[in-house]
């Protein structure tokens, strides 16, 4: 039997609609709802890996109001039992049960009386999600008590390191200077910087693995906006590879990378609470290790306390920001609190826009919208049509990366290295080269 997790788009309002139909599909066992307006998740099981393309092309993409549908992970299931008259759902063997009760009940008894975490019993529990030797139950258990606890330096660092052990392998030559733009979410929503930043930094000679997904917080995550934009993003890990290789950056679709996301998703979505694992986890686990990044919080105390994460891990130059007005990015609207990690050395500061010579303005003059919108803003940008407060948030968000790969000495020089960048057309010229290289992989 296989088991799938397949990611469907719905059509703007056809959510409810398309979850009923959906639900009168033999193999379709379960429905999560992901934002709440237009993604689903949907567990699938067929009896061989032939008959997933089946059900997905001939069944699911036929029914009205699906725009789009991307499995996520397929796996053999070797255990099962019966869940209701029709249908089956996994269940680990009875040794993984036990072996992932003797982890995981010390743990969840510890944390239930205010009790830290050694790393090695945060790396024990990681394991055993990874192994199958949880049930949805235990998983459930130990992200409430982690989360009511108040999760620590130290436990955070050791679930990003156990996280990384398990992502899909992937490897490039010269690892060590990659850089990632990727943040927590949960900020303000605002055109997607970050992604739009990538380009500019990777035509500014960076070599750039972004890791990302599709919106949670906002109206549109880096994955969609870089479909409107003509990305292709379903890689194999031996493509990905080859596009930073040969063009100097890639996009790591975080849900192809990290299988334990899939297994944490549906305790965590039934709960309704925000995890640690889709929060400040997912910034830390890019499935490259990429040692340069300018990392988005979109709390204020989360930049202290990511700043201790990442000098306990083996990152080279890391710039974690918040905007003192509610971004998860560096702001245009006011003050931006910093935390500059470089080889295990912490220096916090604060900046404004008036450091870098740019003005102010409202969020208003930033704000996100659809993928496709927020698609046409950047390509305004990069196409010169676009010389507002988009470009300056751009350009600045674009020199935070600049500087952390070592391309300039200042983050203010990183700014007007950007500028150049973005004026010059190189930006717009390695957004096309990446949509072709992308579509020649299809």
């Amino acid at each position: 039997m296989i088991t799938a997790l397949t990611h469907i788009k719905t059509e703007r309002g056809a959510l409810e609609s398309v979850v009923d139909r959906l639900g009168s599909i033999e193999e379709v066992v379960e429905i999560f709802s992901i934002t709440g307006k237009w993604d689903l998740l949907a567990h699938i099981q067929v009896p061989q890996y032939e008959n997933l393309s089946d059900v997905i092309n001939g069944k699911i993409t036929r029914l009205p109001g699906i725009a789009d549908t991307r499995t996520v992970t397929a796996f053999q299931q070797h255990k099962f039992r019966r869940a209701d008259e029709e249908r089956l759902s996994f269940e680990p063997s009875s040794e993984g049960l036990s072996a992932g009760r003797a982890t995981i009940a010390p743990v969840l008894a510890k944390l239930a009386d205010g009790y830290n975490l050694e790393k090695v019993e945060v790396a024990s529990v990681v394991e055993a999600i990874a192994a199958n030797q949880l049930t949805d139950v235990q998983i459930a258990g130990f992200l409430v008590g982690l989360t009511n606890k108040g999760p620590t330096v130290s436990e955070v660092a050791a679930i990003a390191t156990a996280m990384r052990e398990h992502a899909l392998p992937i490897s490039v030559d010269g690892q060590g200077d990659l850089t990632d733009l990727c943040g927590t979410g949960g900020g303000a929503a605002t055109f997607n910087v970050s992604t739009a930043a990538s380009f500019v930094a990777a035509a500014g000679g960076v070599r750039v693995a972004k890791h990302g997904s599709r919106s949670i917080s906002s109206k549109s995550g880096s994955a969609d906006v870089l479909e409107a934009l003509g990305v292709h993003i379903d890689q194999t890990p031996l493509q990905a590879a080859e596009l930073i290789e040969n063009i100097g950056m890639s996009f790591l679709y975080a849900p192809t990378f990290h299988p334990i996301m899939a297994t944490v998703f549906g305790p965590e979505n039934q709960l309704g609470i925000k995890s640690i694992f889709f929060t400040i986890i997912g910034p830390l686990i890019n499935p490259l290790r990429a040692r340069n990044h300018i990392m988005g919080v979109y709390k204020p105390e989360l930049v202290p306390m990511m700043a201790k994460v990442i000098a306990e891990m083996d990152f080279r130059h890391v710039l974690v920001v918040h905007g003192l007005d509610g971004l998860d990015e560096l702001s245009l609207l006011g003050a931006t609190s910093i935390a500059d990690v470089k080889d295990g050395h912490i220096d916090y500061r604060e900046v404004t826009p008036e450091d870098f010579g740019l003005k102010r303005c409202r969020i208003e003059d930033i704000a996100g919208g659809t993928p496709e919108e927020n698609a046409a803003s950047i390509r305004a940008i990069f196409a010169g049509e676009d010389t507002g407060p988009r470009r300056d948030y751009l350009a600045l968000n674009a020199g935070g990366a600049l500087y952390t790969a070592g391309r300039v000495e200042s983050l203010r020089d990183g700014v007007a290295m950007a500028f150049d960048l973005i004026s010059s057309g190189a930006a717009q010229r390695k957004l096309e080269e990446l949509v072709a290289a992308t579509s020649e992989l299809q």
